[in-house]
């Protein structure tokens, strides 16, 4: 292959391989950026259900002391 042949491949390849790599971080970046939404919702609903079982063991621990303050 000539030098010029070698210039004119880099010159007509080279920007297409840079525009889908970067179409290809893109997508991965966007890929990201869909999990991380994913994740938070997740964690939201972590966190409401940590707080539901936190009521629910707070009152069967307020049950129970009242049961044992009665003599139950």
């Amino acid at each position: 292959m000539s030098l010029q042949n070698l210039d004119l491949f880099v010159d007509n390849v080279g920007p297409v391989a840079f525009a889908q790599a970067n179409s290809a971080f893109n997508k991965a970046n966007s890929a990201n950026v869909i999990a991380q939404g994913a994740y938070d919702k997740a964690n939201s609903a972590n966190v409401i259900a940590q707080g539901a079982y936190d009521k629910a063991n707070s009152v069967v621990s307020s049950a129970l002391a009242y049961a044992v303050a009665l003599g139950m």
